[in-house]
């Protein structure tokens, strides 16, 4: 294979994994900031959990009042009925302080099934602030990571670009610059090779083939040919990439 190809194909391996590091780059603060969300969302509905279990409580000791204030009225009224004289104001003071129970065995149970409630609800939240945060300390680790890898990946960006600028030196301008028009055209990939493909029954009419590994499109034996003998570029009819050749070259003489 003629040397720029091979200085070539040092140079696509370069771009690749520089390419692919960009790509990681970019995708890391969408992903942190993403990861940064659901975490904050999952703080927000912790608090509302909280929030709903300090309101529950709060009905909870409302209602404790109210009761102290009934009970209060009952005591009120027993006195009276001690101190009544008559039996219109005896039965009087008696409806009243049947009410009065009957409000205040309500409120009992309202109590009780509030106080079931705000139990339920500190429970929940209590489990819920647990996995928050063990998801939290998860969550801050895998930040923390992937702030790493980006500081890492920068350094590795850096030095892969300086080892391209060193090895494009080498290359002689009328191999690189269409080498290079094709990188930015094709999304990274300027430089494939032609790969060689034998039917397994040899007995076939189909003879051997070759396909370009850009397109995966099949090759003339014309542009193997030039592969072999030009001192120019060749390039995929097909797709337009470079290509280099991936096989044994004796074998396309002989043909």
């Amino acid at each position: 294979m003629r040397q720029e190809l091979e200085l070539l194909k040092e140079l696509q391996v370069l771009d690749t994994r520089c390419r692919d590091l960009e790509l990681m780059q970019r995708r890391h603060p969408q992903s942190i900031a993403e990861a940064r969300r659901e975490l904050e969302a999952k703080r927000n509905a912790l608090d509302q959990l909280k929030q709903a279990s300090i309101t529950l409580q709060k009905t909870v000791d409302a209602k404790y009042l109210n009761l102290k204030e009934i009970e209060a009225k009952i005591e009120k009224v027993v006195t009276q009925l001690n101190q009544t004289k008559t039996n219109k104001e005896y039965s009087a003071l008696l409806s009243q302080k049947g009410a009065d129970e009957a409000d205040k065995s309500r409120l009992e149970d309202e109590i009780l099934i509030l106080m079931g409630k705000v139990e339920d609800a500190k429970k929940e939240a209590q489990a819920t602030a647990q996995k928050f945060e063990r998801e939290k300390k998860a969550s801050e680790e895998s930040l923390r990571k992937a702030e790493e890898e980006m500081k890492s990946s920068q350094a590795q960006i850096a030095e892969l670009k300086a080892q391209r600028d060193r090895l494009k030196g080498q290359v002689p301008p009328e191999w690189v610059e269409p080498y290079e028009r094709l990188l930015h055209r094709r999304d990274g990939v300027a430089l494939v090779g032609a790969l060689r493909r034998v039917p397994e029954a040899r007995s076939a009419e189909m003879t051997e083939v070759w396909v370009c590994q850009g397109c995966f499109m099949n090759l003339t034996m014309q542009t193997i040919t030039l592969l072999i003998t030009s001192d120019k570029p060749v390039f995929c009819k097909s797709c337009g990439c470079m290509l280099y050749l991936e096989g044994l070259p004796e074998q396309v003489e002989s043909k």
